[in-house]
């Protein structure tokens, strides 16, 4: 997984996303295939599905490898025998990827302290944010891949001198965002009560769907707070500098989330009080992403 992520990276830093994209589609037609015939056909279980997914991951490095040795972009072509490490490239690497990493470690320590507090809610109020984690997942994919995709975008520009289309980037990405989240949450404001029972028993319907209506009602205008903050998230990473983005989203996101499930919940004890936690830190995180990238896009002109 660190070596296709490596490689799908450098492509995509190149500006070709399609490629990672196929290998992708190619690796997973091959986890699936290995599925059916390790454990459709020869039944040998859990064994058989862990073998499928790294046969598959196993794939998608070498596709990946392939794909990258046989670029024309590069000015000379990849060997394993002249590789080395690198310590000027590498200190830079760890500097601008720490952040991000430590983001992505605290991020579920988070979210699990709520969901602690979820779960003293009763098994009806449980159920019924599981399933409304179901729906709006998509959400979360359209948001979170809108962040590296205006990372590599900003930062490919500001290397090529183009400082002139990072703005214009950053605003038509935001927006093309903003457009896909509000769309999904408008069908998940009217239509969660036709959805949400896919995911359950038909004699959970009375008790569940109701639950799951209210608290996506509640959620679904304030989704675009969410795409705000992870696009201009991405664009500000873009523009060079990764700790303060991490910072921000720790600061709006997780602390925030955590101070309030300990100070405010107590005082409410409700689960509609978490549901507004969760929408009251999106709120703060695209106000301060919206202006961190105005502060620091200011600062593009005395980089050229």
């Amino acid at each position: 997984m660190i070596l296709y992520n490596m490689m799908a990276g450098i492509l995509r830093a190149f500006g070709d996303s399609r490629k990672p994209l196929y290998v992708l589609i190619l690796c997973s037609l091959v986890n699936i295939a290995g599925d059916v015939l390790l454990v459709g056909v020869f039944h040998t279980g859990v064994g058989g599905a862990a073998a499928a997914t790294v046969l598959a991951q196993i794939v998608s490095v070498a596709a990946t490898w392939r794909v990258l040795i046989k670029s024309d972009f590069l000015e000379e072509k990849i060997s394993i025998m002249r590789m080395k490490i690198c310590k000027e490239h590498m200190g830079i690497m760890l500097k601008k990827g720490f952040p991000l990493a430590l983001q992505s470690m605290l991020f579920p320590v988070a979210n699990s302290i709520v969901q602690a507090s979820v779960n003293t809610m009763g098994t009806n109020s449980i159920a019924a944010w599981g399933i409304c984690d179901k729906l709006d997942l998509l959400i979360w994919l359209i948001a979170d891949a809108m962040a590296p995709a205006l990372t590599t975008y900003t930062a490919q520009n500001i290397g090529a001198g183009k400082h002139e289309r990072v703005k214009k980037g950053a605003l038509i990405g935001t927006g093309l965002s903003v457009i896909s989240v509000g769309f999904i949450s408008a069908v998940l404001y009217f239509g969660s009560g036709m959805i949400g029972p896919w995911f359950i028993d038909a004699k959970d319907v009375p008790a569940l769907i109701p639950l799951v209506v209210k608290y996506m009602q509640m959620m679904a205008p304030f989704f675009i707070f969410y795409a705000v903050a992870e696009a201009l998230s991405g664009a500000c990473c873009g523009l060079g500098e990764t700790l303060t983005p991490m910072i921000t989203t720790l600061l709006t996101i997780c602390l925030f989330r955590v101070v309030c499930i300990f100070a405010v919940l107590p005082k409410f004890g409700t689960m509609e009080c978490i549901v507004w936690i969760y929408i009251a830190s999106w709120i703060l995180a695209g106000m301060a992403f919206t202006v961190l990238y105005i502060r620091k896009s200011r600062r593009i002109s005395v980089i050229r």
